[in-house]
């Protein structure tokens, strides 16, 4: 009989830059970004139509202990420069990507560090040829300067995103985030005026969330969130975080069974509202994330279809080709392009793309019958 054993925790852990690199192999990782790299998030692709998204975990542990994330906090790692290179240089060569992701929930908290990734990065690209975007990701805490922000930009940044979660001070304080709206709002600002994008997300619905709360965010979110990747969507009670074991506590999430298997489709009151006006506000917020409203729009100026996209595997899969539709970019003028599996009959209305030259989000316009024309 299979007997269950629970090992004691230890988190006396071994220098981080004397692990191995993972090893995406078994994974068939090559089948993936030849074939599937289309099917990755929107913003990916933002900045290369033809997108090969490769990931790298630049430090592990976060001290900090938010309500919706992990229930202990763990001891900063971060990784050497000169081994965090060495992992690029092994997968660069391995497997060509043009899209790197910096995992890292403090990435940029130090200055120094993120200059010294980006003037190491910026001496490989010309040694190497390395040819690649990337994103990172940071606390909200973390005070950006302009100067870092120009040299990441040189070296191939183009979107960073915050740990926004709220912009009511009462929420943040309930998540245990603590964060400075005005410093959050200097980034922004700095962002726009070097050209980088924006990304974060407003989170509804923590327990201390009332309506003015709520309303608090939405004025942040319609000032500042429409030229940028700011995502409205609700807190979840993830299992371990400090949310579901109040969930448990007050009997919000009755039968934790039920909760694992429909995790993706309940929706869970922890507000004061009362449930028939807090769907209502789910119902706004929902809608209004997915149609886009207010976010500046052009209109599509042209199109061609990819071949090889229409008949690679997730074209078989659709059942639709390929295309490759351009629009010049509402803010800076510049001609950018997006690549989407569409159906020439029966297309949406619009593309939500970012620009690749400014970084802007931008809502292209698909005139009815513009895919019916020759090209």
């Amino acid at each position: 009989m299979k007997v269950t054993k629970f090992t004691k925790r230890n988190f006396t852990y071994r220098d981080i830059n004397e692990r191995p690199f993972p090893d995406y192999e078994p994974f068939d990782i090559n089948d993936m970004l030849d074939n599937y790299s289309q099917a990755t998030r929107v913003l990916y692709r933002y900045p290369r139509p033809d997108s090969r998204p490769m990931i790298i975990v630049t430090a592990r542990g976060c001290p900090f202990h938010c309500t919706f994330c992990k229930s202990h906090p763990e001891k900063y790692r971060a990784r050497s420069i000169e081994n965090i290179m060495a992992e690029i240089a092994v997968n660069y060569k391995k497997y060509r990507f043009n899209i790197l992701l910096v995992q890292d929930e403090l990435f940029a908290i130090n200055n120094q560090r993120m200059r010294e990734f980006c003037t190491e990065l910026i001496a490989n690209r010309k040694t190497f040829g390395w040819d690649f975007s990337w994103m990172f990701q940071t606390h909200p805490n973390a005070k950006l300067e302009k100067e870092t922000l120009q040299l990441a930009k040189e070296s191939g940044c183009c979107f960073f995103s915050y740990g926004l979660e709220s912009a009511s001070p009462t929420v943040l304080k309930s998540m245990r985030k603590n964060s400075n709206i005005n410093q959050i709002i200097e980034a922004i600002r700095l962002a726009d005026e070097v050209g980088l994008g924006f990304g974060g997300n407003l989170l509804f619905g923590d327990f201390a969330e009332t309506e003015d709360t709520i309303r608090e965010s939405m004025e942040f979110y319609f000032k500042y969130g429409f030229p940028f990747d700011i995502f409205l969507t609700l807190v979840n009670p993830y299992p371990g975080s400090d949310l579901f074991n109040r969930c448990i506590e007050k009997g919000i999430i009755k039968d934790k069974l039920n909760y694992y298997e429909t995790v993706d489709n309940n929706y869970f009151n922890m507000t004061s509202i009362p449930d028939s006006l807090w769907i209502s506000w789910v119902r706004f917020l929902v809608g209004l994330e997915r149609s886009y409203l207010m976010i500046k729009s052009t209109n599509a100026t042209g199109y061609k279809e990819d071949v090889y996209g229409s008949k690679s595997v997730l074209g078989l899969y659709n059942k639709k080709p390929m295309l490759e539709v351009f629009a010049n970019c509402p803010f800076c003028g510049e001609e950018f392009s997006y690549k989407e599996f569409l159906d020439r009959e029966n297309a949406d209305p619009f593309l939500v793309i970012g620009c690749q030259s400014c970084n802007k989000r931008v809502r292209v316009n698909l005139p009815i019958g513009m895919f019916k024309e020759v090209n």
